[in-house]
C-alpha cells in the first residue's frame, strides 16, 4: 500500500512554535474564509500565536461543553476544502462564500430549485395524470365489455344494438297537456 507524501511538518517531529503556527494555518484554511480570517485577525490584535488562538478556541468550546457540537463542510469528505468549486447549475468556477455551497450565486441557486421544482410539478401532473386514466379505464371496461360485438356471440337473443331503457308515462293518454298534470 502506497503511503501518503509526508509533509515539512511530520518530516521535523520537532514541536516548535512555527510548526504549531504553520499547523494552525493550515487548518484554518479549511475554514470558510470570513471564519478563518477572524481567527487570525484575533490572533494579531492579541498578539497571541495563532496555534494558541485555535487552541484556545477549541478550550472554550469544551468548556462550554459545546465540543461535541460539531459542523463539517461537505468539502471535508474529500479530504481537503477546495478554494474553487464548480456550480452545480452553469459549470462555471466559483470560490465558496459558505459551508456547503453549490451554486455560485444567488441568481443560479434560485433558477436551480424553480427548476427542480418545476420537475416536481411535473412528474407529480404526470403520476395524477396516470391515476386519471386508470380510474377511466376502470369504468369504461364494464361499458366496453356491455358493447363489444365480440365478447359472447351465442346469444341469439342478443341485440345488435345498445339502447338505453325508455320510461313509460302513464299520462300520456289521459288527454291532458303536460301543464294540467302540473300540480298547482
Amino acid at each position: 500500500m502506497k503511503q501518503p507524501q509526508k509533509t515539512a511538518i511530520e518530516v521535523t517531529k520537532e514541536v516548535t512554535i512555527q510548526n504549531l503556527d504553520n499547523s494552525a494555518t493550515l487548518l484554518l484554511a479549511q475554514l470558510p474564509d470570513h471564519c478563518g480570517e477572524l481567527v487570525e485577525n484575533l490572533s494579531k490584535e492579541y498578539q497571541i500565536p495563532l496555534w494558541q488562538m485555535f487552541c484556545g478556541i477549541l478550550l472554550a468550546m469544551h468548556l462550554e461543553g459545546r465540543l461535541s457540537a460539531f459542523q463539517l463542510d461537505p468539502a471535508w469528505r474529500e479530504n481537503l476544502r477546495q478554494d474553487k468549486l464548480i456550480c452545480d447549475r452553469c459549470k462555471q468556477t466559483f470560490k465558496p462564500d459558505h459551508l456547503a455551497q453549490k451554486y455560485c450565486s444567488e441568481k443560479c441557486g434560485v433558477a436551480a430549485n424553480e427548476e427542480e421544482n418545476k420537475t416536481k410539478i411535473s412528474d407529480k401532473s404526470v403520476s395524477d395524470l396516470k391515476l386519471k386514466l386508470d380510474a377511466i379505464a376502470r369504468i369504461d371496461e364494464p361499458v366496453r365489455l356491455m358493447t363489444d360485438d365480440s365478447t359472447d356471440n351465442t346469444k341469439s337473443n342478443q341485440s345488435d344494438t345498445f339502447s338505453l331503457p325508455t320510461f313509460i308515462d302513464d299520462n300520456r293518454d289521459s288527454g291532458k297537456s303536460e301543464m294540467d298534470q302540473i300540480p298547482v
